[in-house]
């Protein structure tokens, strides 16, 4: 069990997974501080907000995720313009899934829009990984001419 567990970790424990997860955190704060402001100080609609506050991590999941997780260099245009159509088309995607549980907890069963909206982010943070990584990010791998002849 405990051999398991160390490779089980080795796997999943990585560069990667660690940034990702502080990157996540970084854009979950951004996320949830100007959802916060625009309900509880400026009185704003939680659906309203939660737009504004989901358009404005996006951008700045996009840049870190990027550069920093996935290490996607490239930035001309025909790698740039796809990565970004398809992030925004990913995050757009858990956003709606967001708002459906946002609408369903607040709306229907009066839940508190600030706790909920912390509790429908764990199911965003993880889907976002998985599009970042099966999807948008994705590493090409050198075929072993192309590695000889880069020598």
């Amino acid at each position: 069990m405990k051999e398991r567990l160390t490779e089980l970790s080795k796997k999943y424990v990585n560069r990667e997974t660690v940034s990702y997860l502080i990157f996540g955190v970084l854009t979950t704060l951004v996320d949830w501080v100007i959802f916060t402001a625009l309900v509880k100080l400026a009185g704003m609609n939680h659906l309203i907000a939660n737009i504004i506050s989901t358009a404005s991590a996006i951008v700045f999941a996009f840049f870190t995720n990027k550069r920093y997780v996935f290490q996607s260099l490239d930035y001309s245009a025909k790698t740039i313009v796809p990565e970004f159509i398809k992030f925004v088309g990913s995050r757009l995607f858990t956003f709606g899934v967001q708002e459906l549980l946002l609408y369903l907890t607040v709306d229907l069963l009066g839940l508190p829009p600030v706790l909920m909206k912390m509790i429908t982010s764990a199911v965003v943070i993880i889907l976002n990984y998985f599009f970042s990584k099966l999807l948008i990010f994705v590493r090409k791998e050198k075929s072993d001419a192309q590695e000889k002849n880069d020598l």
